[in-house]
């Protein structure tokens, strides 16, 4: 992942402690642009699920769970980022669903442990 990137998404992060939504996202959409033109998978993973994250906390539940799947679907095996995919849709399925929050979390756990 390129220097940039990383930037990008500690900005939002640090942007988005300070409540600054609005700019937060502008900063992951540079970051997403970025990723794409390096037409690398796992980082366009990675910075898709710093935009799940943004959505779940503004409540945006659907789109947490788009950018989560997407992020399943690129993100390198083994990795954290599968586990952190799990986690959100875990607590995104949580609001309604128990029982398909458990196995997003069973799921989560068990990835974690394989991956050390």
């Amino acid at each position: 992942m390129s220097e940039s990137i990383i930037a990008l998404i500690k900005q939002s992060k640090d942007l988005e402690n300070q409540g600054d939504m609005a700019q937060a996202w502008k900063c992951l959409r540079q970051a997403q642009e970025l990723a794409l033109d390096e037409k690398d998978a796992h980082t366009q993973a990675q910075v898709l699920l710093q935009m799940a994250h943004l959505e779940y906390f503004l409540s945006h539940y659907p789109q947490a769970v788009e950018y989560a799947q997407e992020a399943l679907g690129l993100a390198r095996p083994e990795t954290p980022e599968i586990v952190r995919a799990w986690l959100i849709l875990g607590n995104c399925a949580s609001l309604n669903d128990y029982a398909e929050a458990e196995a997003c979390y069973r799921k989560a756990v068990d990835l974690a442990r394989q991956f050390g």
